[in-house]
């Protein structure tokens, strides 16, 4: 299986990933990916969004495409073996793409070329209460304001209704406590098993 973990900076998708490796790897061989990568697209791409010097959003979401791209087999070999948790995938792209002006159906037609995962779980976490952690955790990259995290937010939430593209994809509360929110994803994974 490949299940990605998408959400807002701040959502809490590395921690549900970590957890989730930890809850099921008694059960299944998990390997866990991200995006960026760490190879040398992805350390480009990481310098770029720490530096909070990007000044052409289209060469950071091709950027993006590109570090998919060079990991895309990758994740096909993984995948046929394991269960693939991936922190952020192309919905991300998508999203922070669009919040900054670009077309979300250009950007939609552009990811077209990747392979879909299972389950896409969105995190859905109010733009105020993930600048809130995000602020508890010092960090800030080039996308963590609060008027760049609700337009991400209304993003996700048109990736989220977009039900002929992406039927793929559940959004489950991620304002809950991180048990919950591991309880609920271990849910929708095996409820996609028993199909």
């Amino acid at each position: 299986m490949f299940v990605v973990i998408e959400g807002l900076d701040g959502a809490g998708k590395t921690t549900q990933v970590n957890r989730l490796r930890d809850a099921l790897k008694d059960r299944f061989s998990v390997k866990i990916e991200k995006e960026p990568t760490d190879q040398l697209i992805g350390i480009i791409i990481q310098g770029l969004l720490r530096s909070r010097n990007v000044k052409n959003d289209l060469f950071l979401q091709l950027l993006f495409m590109a570090d998919r791209a060079y990991h895309k087999d990758d994740i096909e070999a993984l995948r046929k073996d394991n269960l693939v948790i991936m922190d952020r995938y192309f919905y991300s792209t998508i999203a922070y793409g669009y919040s900054k002006g670009m077309s979300y159906e250009w950007l939609v037609n552009a990811n077209s070329v990747f392979p879909k995962p299972d389950i896409c779980i969105i995190l859905d976490v109010a733009p105020k209460e993930a600048l809130r952690r995000l602020n508890k955790e010092g960090s800030q990259d080039y996308f963590e304001r609060l008027d760049t995290l609700n337009k991400v937010k209304s993003a996700f939430d048109m990736i989220i209704n977009d039900r002929d593209r992406f039927p793929e994809v559940i959004a489950i509360d991620g304002n809950k406590s991180a048990d919950e929110v591991t309880k609920d994803i271990i849910n929708i994974i095996y409820k996609h098993i028993n199909k």
